[in-house]
């Protein structure tokens, strides 16, 4: 199969349960705000907080480094694994032990505990099965991992479900999503184990010091993008309340959901864009420019949408305690639109071996994201963690653009970029003059209009649509 219909393939396959997952967690976050209330849903947001910071050391990312490795030597596939499963499943255990014994020494209380160390074991299951998914992806047969994700949100809304219901309490809760994700890492093993490669355990402390060597600087990413994203709801509960907690996360839960469509698409273009970087420089460009191209169209109407249309989203999906929650969700909108730019960035660092650069990045980017949480949060609660996250990927894009100017060449956006801010300005108009009416009207309404503005401001060239026509239709050379 071509590159572009793997590519594309891959991304249908991820991009249709995100997007049946990313509808699971709407109806998630809904339920668990109405289940156990502001209060609760912000001990259950400040310890998931807490755990996810450490997740970092259950693979050091090494379930990364698999990805681009094995996609250029498919050949030592087994080599690779072999060598690697074992260090990550003492990685996990580590995390495991390290996550639990805080809470111990610091006097949390009794539920604090138990329910971090139920946390602690989701955590540890999901990134089994991150490691699982990252030899599909190294492979670029990602239907197993769609699946499986789609069906674990599913069984997590199921559980609350049947929790709210019956009245069970935010241990049991908490539990039963660990079993989820413990059935969910088995699952991708027992698959990964008859269709790809044969599951095996080698032991070489020279070889360990190497792969940690290389995967540790995804390892920082990961650690920086926890401290940068979850040190705000540690920080709400310390100089606020829990209820803060509960507000701010709920509209941060939002956002999450819709950034899904990144996330996909760079994970189905980074091996191509690894191995294209290689071989074919201006393929590369191209390949970049295409799905960089792709995520800003999307990325636009959602930031715009949301930007304008806060206040009466929270109105319609959650209960009335909640309200205040348009706030953060307003501008996080806004954080969105920086992320989705961030992440473009982050792959072609990464795909280009310039992960150590990277790191040191966002290691930046953590310390503006740290140094303005304390800043901002005392003094303007949600509002300040909310600017925070805007401040923290603007830096992060800025930092990350001389390098990656010596990669891709962006003379292709000197008359697009405008192009875009015109288009943006003119959605936002259009929402702002529409905002009272049934909000399908307002969807169809701006469909239209939004496809109208890419054609009358020529987005894309014949050419570019030609191509996109032959990768949908399989016709023609496919090849990015």
């Amino acid at each position: 199969m071509a590159s572009g219909q793997r590519i594309l393939k891959n991304s249908v396959f991820l991009s249709a349960s995100q997007i049946a997952a990313k509808v699971i967690n709407f109806a998630l976050i809904i339920i668990l705000t109405r289940y156990l209330g502001k209060n609760g849903f912000g001990l259950y947001s400040y310890s998931f907080a807490y755990v996810s910071i450490f997740y970092f050391m259950s693979h050091m990312g090494i379930s990364n480094l698999l990805v681009r490795d094995v996609a250029k030597h498919r050949e030592s596939a087994q080599e690779y694994i072999s060598y690697s499963l074992p260090l990550v499943l003492i990685l996990s255990t580590g995390f495991l032990v390290i996550v639990n014994v805080i809470p111990i020494i610091s006097n949390w209380s009794n539920d604090e505990r138990l329910i971090t160390l139920f946390f602690s074991f989701y955590f540890l299951f999901d990134a089994l099965a991150k490691y699982a998914f990252a030899i599909m992806q190294a492979f670029e047969r990602m239907g197993m991992q769609a699946i499986l994700f789609a069906s674990e949100r599913l069984f997590l809304l199921l559980t609350s479900l049947y929790c709210w219901y019956s009245d069970r309490s935010l241990l049991i809760l908490v539990a039963v999503f660990a079993v989820v994700n413990g059935i969910k890492a088995m699952t991708a093993f027992i698959f990964v184990q008859k269709e790809y490669t044969k599951l095996s355990f080698s032991w070489s402390a020279g070889y360990f010091r190497s792969l940690l060597k290389e995967s540790y600087p995804f390892a920082l990413v990961l650690l920086f993008s926890a401290l940068s994203t979850r040190v705000d709801i540690l920080m709400l509960k310390e100089f606020h309340s829990t209820a803060s907690v509960a507000i701010y996360n709920t509209a941060r839960k939002i956002i999450d959901a819709f950034s899904f469509l990144p996330e996909n698409i760079y994970a189905a273009v980074f091996p191509s864009l690894s191995l294209l970087f290689i071989s074919q420089k201006e393929k590369f460009n191209e390949a970049f420019r295409q799905a960089f191209l792709a995520i800003l169209l999307i990325a636009i109407p959602i930031c715009t949408g949301f930007f304008v249309l806060a206040p009466r989203i929270i109105d319609i999906l959650f209960d009335p305690e909640f309200q205040d929650a348009y706030i953060p969700l307003r501008w996080l909108s806004l954080g969105l639109l920086f992320i989705y730019i961030r992440m473009g960035l982050s792959v072609t660092l990464n795909a280009t071996g310039n992960q150590h650069i990277f790191a040191l990045i966002y290691g930046i980017s953590m310390i503006v994201s740290v140094v303005m949480n304390f800043i901002l949060i005392p003094r303007y609660d949600t509002l300040g963690a909310s600017m925070t996250v805007i401040l923290s990927e603007i830096s992060l894009i800025l930092c990350s653009m001389p390098f990656i100017k010596r990669q891709v060449n962006f003379s292709w956006g000197i008359f697009l970029f405008p192009k875009l801010i015109i288009v943006t300005l003119i959605l936002a108009f259009t929402i702002f003059l529409l905002q009272e009416y049934h909000l399908a009207i307002i969807l169809i309404i701006l469909i239209t209009e939004y496809i109208g503005l890419i054609i009358a401001f020529k987005i894309f060239t014949r050419a570019e649509l030609r191509q996109y026509y032959r990768i949908l239709t399989r016709r023609g050379n496919t090849e990015l």
